[in-house]
């Protein structure tokens, strides 16, 4: 599958846990004012804190459960720039973990179809594909579902493709593999 060279890692969304004790569980407005001094913390009493460091690139998301801070992360195509700045945000709130556990939850990719073609009706695809809405009024591409899947591709008419859902570059390969062999079958 040649799909790998044009497959483009675009943003990844990963979570990890800090797990703290009741007693020792910090306030979300005491964590709120800690990284404030530190760069950009908003404090959202609904869903916890919003963090990113100055000079950053990630966004952390903190929200405060019953074992401790559940940490959701996103705005980098680079797991090592998670794990960065993942340590400079323990550090920050003083805060050792024996084993840090980071899980990608979601990985958004970016792809063309130009090897097949330039341009795409996308109202023909939506007629003769299974799985797809398409509205042009209300938005400018076509969203692929397959059943069952959990992942999305969104393909437009200058033949750019948004991939998300995927956990994986193997597994965005063959959700693109599977997602040309749909369009071959109409366009060519």
């Amino acid at each position: 599958m040649s799909e790998k060279s044009n497959l483009q890692l675009r943003n990844l969304v990963a979570s990890f846990k800090i797990p703290v004790k009741e007693k020792d569980m910090l306030s979300v407005e005491s964590v709120s004012r800690s990284l404030n001094e530190y760069g950009l913390a908003k404090l959202d009493t609904q869903r916890g804190v919003k963090f990113k460091h100055s000079g950053g690139i990630c966004t952390f998301l903190m929200k405060r459960g019953n074992s401790g801070w559940t940490v959701i992360c996103t705005g980098t195509n680079s797991k090592r720039q998670i794990e960065i700045e993942t340590e400079q945000l323990l550090k920050i709130l003083h805060i050792e973990l024996e084993e840090l556990y980071i899980k990608i939850q979601n990985m958004t990719f970016t792809a063309r179809l130009s090897d097949l073609t330039e341009k795409i009706d996308l109202s023909l695809l939506n007629i003769q594909m299974k799985n797809t809405r398409f509205n042009k009024d209300v938005f400018s591409g076509l969203i692929w579902r397959p059943e069952g899947k959990g992942k999305t591709a969104i393909v437009f008419s200058n033949a750019k493709i948004v991939i998300v859902g995927v956990k994986s570059f193997e597994e965005a390969t063959h959700f693109l593999y599977n997602l040309k062999k749909e369009v071959r079958k109409i366009l060519l």
